[in-house]
């Protein structure tokens, strides 16, 4: 089947500036508008897109909807999502512009996952236009809410069902074929201070799933505060930490300035909290907090202290602390981990409750969304292997199974395929200056255009 790419790329280009046009952060719901008025308007828009181009749509009261081709019983499906992370601060050009400097497009959501979004209408609208015959339904299915909480699946889930098969273009090439156990824990305590150097407050991060970049501590010294501070600033230079420490009276306020990353990979990041509170037990702090924090929590990320450690072939447990609070001697601590196969989070929790039961706190599961692994040698992740090989020529990079979570884990036969490339330039997810080379539309239309015919006819999971 021949067809010429190159004839949709100024059109995806021209609708994906539309649709990074409206700002799809969580926003104050609206009616037929869950998330707010701009994922509402982007859902409405998209869906109108689609049924220009020839497509059968349903939009599912604003929570998400879907374009759909074809007949048949089984269902194929490739999952994208609408919504937006903050914008944040520090842009070169102004986030919502969808500006294009030097073939680049700069925005929020040009690859996360407005990008990925539009290469999959055009995909299917090439296959339409080349006369490709749908043994199948197929569904693009747009969601509002993945980058807060998923609730636009659960929506979906309840209103259409499960799908047969499909693919989520919000991960990385070749293929994703396993995702991790997510999941959040709370520990919760009531705790005392005891010496010369009281605790008063520490405020610390606010997501489970970030490692914390920045940390505010507050402690009261009975006398000599300049003492203090000397020792302080000596134990921060010789851990190479950034730091700003204040005086005011007998109060010391201290910044401890740390690295964001994502939870899913802690070692890559520098924990303010940890190391502030490291800090403070060096510096002897008699406060139970610190005191426990310290010996369980420490500046690990494997849960070896928490006694929560696991391993498999696929890489150790991951244990994030994401948010730190304490004010009125109450302690908070919000964690996020990525498990090995071999565990669950009931055997983390569990282990965590043991290892800190002298401690006066309470170890709560919030969360627990179950990881997958698909069969890497199966036809469905070979299918898409050999897709992505036959046009970027790579083979060297192979499939993975990762410790993030998508859209994926929500549906059966379901996995991440793209769009992020081995070889792409810097795309700035979820920071400053997101940007698309506008080449690599065309790269990801071939792709996914080689790959749908591939999984319409290759694979089947019909009984």
């Amino acid at each position: 089947m021949k067809i010429n790419y190159q004839k949709y790329h100024d059109e995806m280009v021209k609708e994906l500036q539309n649709i990074i046009q409206i700002k799809t952060v969580l926003d104050t719901p609206v009616e037929n508008g869950p998330f707010g008025l701009g994922n509402k308007k982007c859902l409405e828009h998209v869906l109108s897109l689609c049924d220009r181009l020839g497509f059968k749509t349903k939009n599912l009261d604003g929570y998400c909807g879907y374009a759909e081709v074809g007949s048949g019983k089984e269902i194929f499906a490739i999952v994208c999502h609408l919504d937006v992370v903050p914008e944040g601060e520090g842009w070169d050009y102004p986030p919502y512009d969808a500006r294009i400097v030097d073939n680049v497009m700069y925005g929020r959501g040009t690859w996360d996952d407005k990008g990925p979004a539009i290469v999959a209408i055009y995909t299917i609208k090439a296959l339409m236009d080349a006369n490709f015959t749908f043994n199948k339904r197929v569904r693009i299915i747009f969601g509002c809410n993945e980058e807060t909480g998923s609730l636009c699946v659960e929506h979906y889930l309840k209103k259409e069902g499960q799908i047969t098969y499909g693919f989520t273009p919000d991960a990385d090439f070749p293929v994703i074929y396993g995702e991790k156990t997510i999941n959040n824990i709370t520990i919760k305590g009531n705790e005392t201070n005891n010496g010369d150097i009281e605790l008063i407050s520490i405020d610390a991060g606010e997501a489970f799933n970030a490692v914390i970049s920045k940390a505010k501590f507050v402690i009261k010294v009975k006398d000599n505060p300049n003492k203090t501070i000397k020792e302080l600033k000596g134990i921060f230079n010789e851990l190479k930490i950034e730091n700003i420490i204040e005086s005011t009276d007998n109060f010391i306020n201290i910044t401890v300035i740390g690295k964001a990353a994502h939870g899913s990979l802690p070692m890559l990041g520098i924990n303010a909290a940890s190391y502030g509170i490291y800090a403070l037990n060096k510096l002897k702090v008699n406060n139970s907090f610190v005191n426990w924090y310290a010996k369980y929590i420490g500046l690990e990320y494997n849960g070896k202290s928490l006694n929560c450690y696991a391993s498999d072939e696929y890489g150790d447990i991951a244990v994030n602390v994401g948010i730190v609070k304490y004010e009125n001697n109450n302690s908070f601590v919000g964690i996020n981990c990525r498990l090995p196969f071999n565990t669950d989070s009931n055997k983390v929790v569990k282990a965590m409750i043991e290892t800190l039961k002298d401690e006066n706190v309470k170890v709560s599961l919030e969360y627990d969304s179950k990881g997958f692994l698909m069969d890497k040698d199966g036809p469905m992740i070979q299918a898409m292997l050999k897709s992505y090989q036959e046009v970027t020529k790579d083979y060297e990079s192979k499939p993975m199974c990762i410790a993030g979570g998508t859209y994926a884990r929500h549906f059966n036969n379901c996995v991440g395929f793209g769009a992020s490339l081995p070889f792409s330039p810097e795309e700035n997810i979820h920071s400053a200056n997101e940007r698309l080379k506008l080449e690599v539309l065309d790269i990801l239309l071939e792709i996914y255009v080689v790959a749908v015919q591939k999984l319409l006819t290759e694979v089947n999971f019909s009984r």
